[in-house]
């Protein structure tokens, strides 16, 4: 019997984490004394080893309460094997209108997780680099903590 009860503890805890996300990439990457300059590029490098396959890519901000703004105007950089570069602007609400702080909160920061693709593929294998810059107005930018960027396997193919 005690055997029994053993071997249910484990398959339970096989089938719960078994039900979470599949990142093939979760990496954080701080940001220098908790101010974001210009210059301090955040690169994050993964590889891809099938092109069919579908991913969700992730984006966690962690930044403190007394960040200045309510949105973050991020340049985003994709950087692939053996293609052109592709740079494009996404703004990102850290608060709303009302100035009520985004995503999960303690008494000094808030972590928001942003859907930057859904169902994205990747047509060449190898290296991919994700690229983030601050593009505000403010340099250096304070209260940005750290970013972490997620890179989802969806089980699905295209």
């Amino acid at each position: 019997m005690k055997n029994f009860g053993s071997s249910l503890i484990l398959f339970l805890a096989l089938s719960i984490s078994a039900c979470g996300p599949n990142y093939i990439v979760e990496k954080e990457l701080p940001i220098t004394a908790g101010e974001w300059s210009y210059d301090q590029q955040l690169d994050f490098d993964f590889e891809i080893e099938d092109s069919l396959k579908l991913y969700n890519l992730l984006l966690d901000i962690n930044y403190e309460k007394i960040y200045p703004k309510q949105n973050l105007y991020l340049r985003i950089h994709s950087l692939f094997p053996e293609r052109e570069p592709i740079a494009q602007v996404l703004s990102i609400d850290l608060m709303d209108k009302m100035g009520r702080h985004q995503g999960d909160c303690n008494e000094a920061a808030c972590t928001v997780e942003i859907l930057l693709q859904k169902e994205a593929y990747f047509n060449t294998l190898g290296k991919h680099t994700i690229r983030l810059e601050q593009f505000m107005r403010i340099n250096p930018l304070p209260g940005i903590k750290s970013m972490t960027l997620k890179v989802e396997d969806t089980g699905k193919q295209r």
